[in-house]
């Protein structure tokens, strides 16, 4: 977990140390202007929560699809004793998890698959991500993985994304 917070905080910063520090301030100004009241900063009542409900959630989709892969990037490094098993299964597993994800999940997959399938498949690769955390010893990390991708899934199944 504190890998998947030193990556969140890494592109964070990106954003905000880089030039596009411009663009950063536009978006803000942006959705400000458009949820929010130039004089009393009182939020508008026409805003569909569901949209934002739905935008929160694919983005969670995307940052626990990132965590996954870092997982058994995460396993691959810290279970075998060897160091050459280490080395080539840390860059090999997450490899194997981006190419499936890549091929039977991904939005824009020539092969993707259809919702039943496509939603078992994504369980699958969670659960084994989730199994590698607790074989590494990190037990928190995975139960809380858990938990969030239990509620991500449902609600995708919910508001069908």
């Amino acid at each position: 977990m504190k890998i998947y917070l030193r990556l969140s905080i890494t592109v964070i910063s990106f954003f905000a140390e880089n030039k596009r520090r411009k663009s950063c301030y536009l978006l803000i100004y942006y959705l400000k202007k458009k949820y929010f009241e130039d004089s009393k900063n009182e939020f508008r009542p026409e805003v569909n929560f569901m949209e934002i409900i739905k935008a929160v959630n694919l983005a969670m989709a995307f940052f626990l699809e990132l965590a996954m892969i870092i997982a058994f990037g995460y396993f691959g490094f810290h279970y075998p004793k060897i160091i050459l098993i280490q080395y080539i299964l840390v860059i090999l597993l997450p490899i194997i998890a981006m190419a499936l994800w890549g091929y039977f999940a991904a939005p824009k997959s020539k092969h993707r698959l259809q919702q039943p399938q496509r939603y078992f498949f994504a369980l699958v690769m969670f659960g084994a991500a989730i199994s590698l955390l607790f074989l590494t010893g990190n037990t928190m990390s995975a139960s809380v993985f858990a938990i969030l991708v239990i509620i991500n899934q449902t609600l995708l199944l919910i508001l069908k994304q």
